[in-house]
């Protein structure tokens, strides 16, 4: 219904658009693509543990959910697993959208349990056009001040990696 003041009032049913490409125009008095939301979904994806010559064994959680609202994409991951045969820097991958730039500081705390340090304080960041996460960290089972990637030596046989970020695609 069409309220007098102009306001539209939907009691059942949804709102969509038959034809694609159409959108909801925010806070502008036309159609320009800066102001319209054209965009949004929410699913799950399986991330997955690999390395740069190897994957994680055995997983003992694979979550991953995501809401997307135009082009940023907000992200939910727990994954762990055995190492199996990772060797080198560690990645979470699978990521639903690849991003659209560098994406530097996305602050998270890693679980590692069987380390010297079981919790590390690490930056996680993904590449353009990429749909990995990386970890960079100075709380590493060594005694680096300086920082450094997470590798498979911070590992001793299980990894658990839980952290949330937002993403543009």
């Amino acid at each position: 219904t069409i309220q007098a003041a102009g306001d539209i009032d939907i009691e059942s049913g949804d709102l969509f658009f038959s034809t694609a490409g159409k959108g909801i125009v925010l806070g502008a008095t036309s159609n320009t693509d800066a102001n319209t939301l054209d965009d949004y979904e929410e699913g799950t994806f399986t991330p997955t543990i690999t390395s740069g010559s190897g994957s994680a064994g055995t997983y003992s959680v694979q979550e991953g959910t995501y809401t997307k609202i135009g082009r940023t994409v907000m992200v939910r991951v727990g994954v762990g697993a055995a190492i199996g045969n990772l060797d080198g820097q560690i990645y979470v991958s699978g990521l639903p959208f690849t991003a659209d730039q560098d994406h530097r500081g996305i602050n998270l705390e890693l679980y590692v349990p069987g380390t010297t340090h079981t919790f590390f304080d690490a930056t996680g960041f993904l590449y353009d056009n990429d749909d990995k996460v990386r970890f960079w960290t100075v709380a590493a089972a060594t005694s680096d001040s300086t920082g450094r990637a997470l590798t498979d030596n911070d590992v001793d046989t299980v990894i658990r990696l839980y952290f949330f970020f937002t993403y543009q695609t």
